[in-house]
This record gives C-alpha cells, sequence and structure tokens, in this order.
C-alpha cells in the first residue's frame, strides 16, 4: 500500500526528493507497482505526471519521445513508426494502454515487457537525469542496449526521454502468449540494415523470456552480418545462445522453439522485404 506521495512539478524537485528519500519510486502509469504478482512493491512514490514529459516530436537525430507517452498517445501520433505501434499493440488492453508509459516500460525492464526488444532492437537510445552528491543534475543520452547491459547500475536514475534515430531500419517483432492479456511467454525483435546486396550489418537480435529475462544474440547477430545463413546454421547457433526455464507460461523447449522459430521468420522477412 502506498503511504507516501510526492508530485513534484520539475524534474529537478523529483530528482531532489529521490535523493533525500532513496525508498521512493518513481511512478509513471501506474500500472505495474503493487499490481498482483508485480516484481514492483512500494509505499513511497514521486509522480512523473507533472514534468511534462509527455512530447513527441522529430528532429534531424530522429523520433522523440518523453518517457510519459501513453501507448494510446504513441498509437494515435502519425510520428511514430509502425514498427513500434505493432509492439504496442501486444498490450491488448485499452485501459491499460490508455495508462502505459513507454519509459516506464523500459524501466521495468521485465521478462515480459511489450517494447523493451522492440526498441533494442531499433538501436532506440535513452534519456536520463541524476542528481549528483552536491545536488548537480547530470544529464546522460546513452544506447538503450548500454542501459540493459547495466540495467542495475541505471536502475535509480530518471528516464526522461527515448529516442529512435533514422537508421532507415528494418525492425519486426512478435509476442506469444495463451491469450492477449496473459504474460507472455515470449517477445522477440529483429532489427538489421542493409550494406550490400548479400550481407545485412547492425543487426539486433532480442527475446524477452518469461522466467529468464531479455536476452541479446550476440552470436547469431554476428553469423548474419557476415553473409546468408540458412535455415539449419541459424538454429544451431540461436539454439546455444538462448536461456530458458520451465513455468506457467510454457516448458523452457516450448520457449526456445519460439524464439528460434520467431527470429528466423522475422530474418526471412526482412530478405524478402530486401528483394522486393
Amino acid at each position: 500500500m502506498i503511504t507516501q506521495f510526492y508530485r513534484p512539478k520539475t524534474v529537478k524537485e523529483a530528482l531532489l526528493i529521490h535523493k533525500e528519500k532513496p525508498v521512493c519510486v518513481y511512478l509513471a502509469g501506474g500500472t505495474e507497482i503493487n499490481r498482483l504478482n508485480s516484481t514492483i512493491e512500494a509505499k513511497a512514490v514521486i509522480s512523473l505526471q507533472d514534468l511534462k514529459l509527455n512530447d513527441i516530436s522529430v528532429d534531424e537525430h530522429g523520433l522523440h519521445l518523453g518517457s510519459m507517452v501513453t501507448f494510446t498517445q504513441a498509437l494515435e501520433s502519425p510520428l511514430v513508426p509502425d514498427f513500434l505501434k505493432d509492439a504496442l499493440l501486444f498490450c491488448g488492453s485499452k485501459t491499460k494502454r490508455n495508462m502505459a508509459t513507454i519509459g516506464g516500460n523500459v524501466a521495468l525492464c521485465s521478462d515480459d515487457s511489450y517494447l523493451m526488444c522492440t526498441l533494442l532492437a531499433s538501436r532506440a537510445r535513452v534519456v536520463t537525469r541524476s542528481m549528483a552528491e552536491d545536488c548537480r543534475i547530470t544529464e546522460e543520452n546513452l544506447p538503450l542496449r548500454e542501459y540493459h547491459a547495466y540495467y542495475e547500475h541505471y536502475q535509480n536514475v530518471l528516464l526522461v526521454a527515448l529516442e529512435i534515430p533514422d537508421y532507415h531500419r528494418y525492425v519486426f517483432s512478435r509476442r506469444f502468449a495463451k491469450t492477449m492479456e496473459s504474460h507472455s511467454s515470449v517477445v522477440c525483435a529483429f532489427g538489421c540494415e542493409d550494406e550490400t546486396i548479400r550481407r545485412c550489418s547492425e543487426v539486433r537480435m532480442y527475446a524477452a523470456v518469461k522466467g529468464t529475462g531479455v536476452q541479446r544474440f550476440k552470436k547469431t547477430e554476428n553469423a548474419l552480418e557476415q553473409g546468408p545463413v540458412d535455415r539449419v546454421e541459424f538454429h544451431k547457433i540461436l539454439e546455444s545462445e538462448i536461456q530458458a526455464t520451465d513455468d506457467l507460461s510454457g516448458s523452457a523447449a516450448y520457449k526456445r522453439y519460439l524464439v528460434e522459430e520467431a527470429l528466423y521468420q522475422m530474418y526471412e522477412q526482412y530478405r524478402k522485404e530486401k528483394k522486393a
């Protein structure tokens, strides 16, 4: 139960409250904190509602999404690319889409995240702010893959925006769950750019596997960047990288199958679109 609720008017005020009361949790859309079976329990929260972090814009660097942009707001914006809208629709509840924020979904980095894999495959970046001991505010703009790789280090910073640079990427994603409202067994995404007629570059392959977290498959990415890979070789390399466990969302073998098959199908989809 929440017993302390803070509603700062500025980012600086929010950071100062968090510095003085580190037990506080940043509250974005409120769909996860203290929910049944949630990983986030809190008695003290800092609302981000009044910080004006809900803008969507495009400039020479690409698409800018404030961390408080809701799924619904992003879905309704003509500036948001279709590949991200596909992932936003993984959330089947309209009520939840009206509440859930892009920044909140990323900051949670859950093992059934709707967006994390797709954003990682797009080579998105995150903008964070934190407060030093002398109360100076520091801002950092870093690749989302770095935020994910060092997630523990960034858990207490305030995520203020996400950026999707205009890399002209192919990005595809898939979600597998028993029902639209169920927790997913697997969410995975594939992204790449063209280098030559026979090679792709900057390949990113991620999967959020229930029970084992968000995973990147570097060996398979490297293999695809060397040249075309057939189904047998693709599965052989990827199989050695996937971590999965049995739970109520499915067996480890089932999750492995979903990841392998879905990522290969997305790789094939890229190759077909490239030829078209």
